[in-house]
């Protein structure tokens, strides 16, 4: 099940960095106009990262609140004799974060770096 969980994060890192690379697409005017008015390469970095990030804290909380409800809701449910009674591991969660962490920082890091790299003139041009 956790390798299951694991291809799904992945998965979700894949279309995480594909939404950050269309987003970096659409702002390829705004990234040029901050570039020429002195924004150096690390804040745009910074700001296509960090906002990577935000997606997935708030995709990954919503995440855990739902796994969390579904635990909290199957306790009521007289399956405990077929399956046993589900629980939320804290090493699962702590394995989870990390994968999520790994896939984050990969997700956020190609599109953000693509944009710090685009050149001013070509983003101007745009």
């Amino acid at each position: 099940m956790g390798l299951i969980g694991s291809f799904t994060l992945g998965v979700g890192g894949i279309g995480v960095a594909n939404i950050m690379y269309i987003v970096v697409q659409e702002r390829i005017g705004e990234i040029g106009i901050k570039r020429a008015v002195g924004a150096k390469r690390s804040n745009i970095l910074f700001q296509f990262f960090m906002e990577t990030l935000f997606i997935i804290l708030i995709g990954s909380f919503f995440g855990f609140t739902i796994a969390f409800g579904i635990i909290q809701g199957l306790q009521f449910i007289p399956i405990k004799e077929f399956v046993g009674t589900p629980v939320l591991s804290l090493e699962v969660a702590i394995a989870t974060i990390s994968i999520l962490a790994i896939v984050g920082f990969a997700a956020g890091l190609m599109p953000a770096r693509k944009a710090a790299n685009l050149d001013v003139v070509e983003c101007l041009r745009q």
